[in-house]
């Protein structure tokens, strides 16, 4: 299992897509490595709480 945290320095999406300009240049994003985690039989959940991005994966290994 993997727990990441960040503070959130801005504005935040309900569905939590991406606020930058250009949209298909940068990173992964939540649904390609919520797909990634699926396709192994993981799980991924992320969440916005007290000015913290949290996000959760859990793998079988």
């Amino acid at each position: 299992m993997l727990r990441l945290e960040n503070p959130v320095g801005g504005e935040v999406n309900p569905d939590l897509s991406t606020t930058k300009a250009d949209k298909f240049s940068h990173g992964f994003g939540i649904p390609g490595m919520r797909e990634i985690a699926e396709r192994y039989h993981g799980t991924l959940d992320a969440d916005v709480k007290d000015g913290c991005f949290i996000l959760f994966i859990c793998l079988m290994i």
